[in-house]
């Protein structure tokens, strides 16, 4: 066995993994120096290979007499790089490194993908974490993203009195308005890392932040002016308001496997529905309106916690009912510049109080499986 990298020459992930080789050895007791895991390997005939944290290899005999070279043919040397006996080099594909001084010799094709050193060894000490897992060394090896994106209603949308029919001469009419609002804000970062395998891999942590909302009103029934100065209407409604808020987190970690995700959330919705009758008057500088409705009402919210981890997620909340009769009427009046408004309502609800909800299902995030 013997520690390799990944394809990518700028993704050296060390760790154990098997390479067919007529002298193949097996490892013995790691060693670790710098918190960077130092192997040793022995093959046949008594030969062993180790390194220090650098990378820098020795070979010797089963007397343990010091080797230039392998004698089984060995030319791998630290993370799976080609050794090169005479230079003591190692290349790596696209540029030699160098155990002696824990850097490579030639600049980085890749750019500043690791971090902000060309010819830094990412790999080596205070590059490295104690297990050898993980090439990451800070921010360079990570990438950032934000996200915001909103909308918002400023002007609700209102389809306008549309004639639907007649009633005795009547004209039926039918009109809805709506308004709402969203928006969506958080972040994602990738770093790299590398996994049980030892290929190249990536972890990905987000975070969330949503909310919402939204209002639906439409009227149907008689509408018309009467006068000229007087616009009435007498019909039915239907009237819809809801609401929606969040947040939460989340680990896809390709690496170790991990994948989880925490959030909480708060849904809240309420609809009233019966008749409904107004009548607006302007004269001159004089405006006066009035309205009046009864019907019923109906609520509901619902909320909780969601918690996925390992091969489940669960799911802990719970709801609450409203509903019952409504009635209400305002009046308000406008004159050159002055206004006044009076408004009251009655009600009868009942209310289920918070009845909790408590789930488990299989883990759905790609990683968990």
């Amino acid at each position: 066995m013997v520690a390799t990298a990944s394809a990518n020459s700028h993704s050296r992930c060390l760790s154990a993994r098997t390479v067919p080789h007529a002298g193949a050895g097996r490892p013995v007791t790691p060693r670790s120096d710098k918190g960077l895991s130092a192997p040793v390997y022995d093959f046949a005939g008594g030969e062993r290979v180790s390194y220090n944290a650098y990378g820098k290899q020795t070979i010797t005999s089963a007397t343990g007499a010091v080797r230039p070279k392998s004698a089984v043919g060995w030319d791998r040397g630290f993370t799976g790089c080609v050794a090169d006996p005479e230079t003591g080099l190692k290349y790596a594909r696209t540029r030699m490194y160098s155990p002696g001084s824990g850097r490579f010799i030639q600049r980085d094709t890749a750019g500043y993908v690791d971090g902000y050193l060309l010819y830094g060894a990412y790999f080596a000490p205070n590059g490295m974490d104690p297990m050898g897992m993980d090439f990451n060394s800070g921010a360079g090896n990570c990438r950032t993203r934000q996200i915001n994106i909103s909308h918002r209603t400023d002007t609700p949308i209102d389809s306008g009195w549309r004639t639907i029919g007649s009633l005795w001469g009547i004209p039926i009419q039918l009109r809805s308005v709506l308004s709402f609002y969203w928006q969506v804000t958080g972040s994602v970062q990738e770093c790299d890392c590398c996994n049980r395998q030892g290929e190249a891999a990536t972890k990905t942590t987000g975070q969330i932040t949503f909310s919402g909302s939204s209002k639906v009103d439409v009227e149907l029934g008689a509408h018309g002016q009467i006068f000229r100065y007087f616009d009435v209407f007498l019909g039915g409604f239907f009237t819809s308001t809801n609401s929606l808020q969040g947040s939460g987190s989340v680990i896809l970690d390709d690496c170790t496997g991990d994948c989880s995700l925490r959030g909480t959330f708060e849904s809240q919705g309420q609809f009233d529905a019966g008749l409904r009758g107004r009548v607006t008057a302007n004269v001159s500088a004089v405006s006066v309106s009035g309205s009046a409705q009864a019907g019923l009402r109906g609520a509901v919210s619902f909320g909780g916690d969601v918690t996925c981890t390992g091969p489940t997620c669960r799911v802990d909340g719970g709801f609450n009912l409203r509903g019952g009769g409504v009635a209400q009427y305002n009046v308000s009046a406008s004159l050159w510049g002055w206004s006044t408004s009076y408004a009251d309502s009655a009600s009868l609800l009942w209310e289920t109080g918070r009845m909790g909800v408590h789930a488990t299902f299989p883990n759905f995030l790609p990683c968990a499986h």
